[in-house]
């Protein structure tokens, strides 16, 4: 017992110290907010308030879901995708994303093909469709269906230098780089790649140590 008490106190101290140092240079845990329902129901359906997410800090690149600073809230944070890096052009109308003149396409539905998100303005619940969209050869899901005032927004950018230009997964619910512009590249940090758990804790086996892409 005493041998197998030791073991496991030097497993516990490497983990401890391989964590750490993760920690330290190049991973970061999360917590999504839950007090921004507008921020909120654009994570969908990739991400959703609550959901303790793992993100990686390094080179970020086009098709990346980045956790960036709020211009418009010091110490808070907006979560989108790219869609722009400098110099490129980026159109938006509707659930449509066309990038130099490359318009992204939904290639399948996902399984299951429905996602419940919370309208902002009413709290009511909203079903939409989810689908599987491709940018430059990288899948990632996104959330259509239902027209809101912010889904019929349409903008046409020319990305700064230095920046990137965000869309949000859900073309319903949007807040993205049609409200607040491009985001200086530097104040985004890391990119999402895991959750941990959702809202509901570990007992929902559909949000828990899940990849996002």
């Amino acid at each position: 017992m005493g041998k197998l008490l030791r073991t496991v106190g030097w497993v516990s101290i490497v983990l401890g110290v391989i964590v750490g140092g993760l920690r330290a240079t190049v991973l970061e845990w999360w917590r999504v907010p839950v007090d921004d329902p507008q921020h909120g129901a654009s994570l969908a359906p990739s991400l959703y308030p609550g959901d303790l997410v793992l993100l990686w800090k390094g080179s970020l690149k086009a098709g990346d879901l980045v956790r960036c600073a709020d211009p418009e809230a010091p110490g808070r944070h907006v979560v989108g995708r790219i869609m722009g890096e400098a110099g490129d052009n980026v159109e938006l109308s509707g659930v449509d994303v066309i990038v130099n003149e490359r318009r992204t396409v939904q290639e399948h539905s996902c399984s299951p093909a429905k996602v419940t998100v919370q309208d902002p303005s009413t709290g009511a619940d909203v079903e939409l469709h989810c689908g599987i969209e491709v940018l430059q050869s990288r899948k990632h899901m996104r959330a259509t269906g239902m027209n809101s005032a912010r889904s019929t927004v349409s903008r046409k950018a020319t990305v700064a230098e230095g920046q990137v230009y965000l869309v949000s997964d859900n073309r319903a619910y949007p807040f993205d780089s049609r409200d607040y512009g491009g985001i200086p590249k530097a104040s985004c940090k890391s990119f999402v790649f895991f959750r941990i758990k959702g809202l509901k804790g570990f007992g929902d086996a559909e949000t828990r140590l899940t990849f996002v892409n």
